[in-house]
């Protein structure tokens, strides 16, 4: 990724509010990315997509492919599993760790002829955004949860 799109695709990062508003400030992201303010909405509903199983490759193909359509991904992922890599990747927070549960994040793009998942965290700031995660470590953190959400 071009330090170019990586600047481009930051400015659609919003931090969440405060420490249990992921999906709001994933609804808010995804508004920004669509030429919006993007600004959180306590009022937004939560997620309202599908459940697919994650342990079928296929359904990481179906995020790829429409996320290289030109729609965003709104995902759930298990917390600590992803607190795990995001330590890997040196990511803090001022709201401390991640708890337990579910954590909402956004896929906006896919990378490296798709082996990659580009994602925008907004529990973490924008210096760290965005995030890349291999398909592998993808598909053993998300919960299977995902709306779709085209541009």
């Amino acid at each position: 990724m071009t330090p170019e799109v990586r600047k481009w695709i930051q400015a659609w990062h919003r931090l969440q509010q405060d420490g249990g508003s992921c999906v709001a400030a994933c609804r808010a992201i995804v508004d920004a990315r669509s030429g919006g303010e993007g600004n959180e909405e306590p009022g937004y509903p939560a997620l309202g997509g599908e459940c697919l199983d994650p342990l079928f490759a296929e359904n990481v193909d179906l995020i790829v492919a429409r996320v290289r359509h030109g729609a965003s991904a709104i995902v759930t992922v298990n917390a600590p599993f992803w607190m795990e890599l995001a330590r890997l990747k040196k990511m803090r927070s001022h709201y401390g760790d991640l708890g337990e549960g579910l954590h909402a994040i956004v896929i906006v793009a896919v990378d490296g002829g798709g082996k990659m998942l580009v994602a925008l965290d907004p529990y973490f700031p924008s210096q760290f955004q965005p995030v890349s995660v291999s398909r592998d470590d993808f598909a053993t953190v998300w919960s299977g949860e995902v709306e779709f959400v085209d541009s």
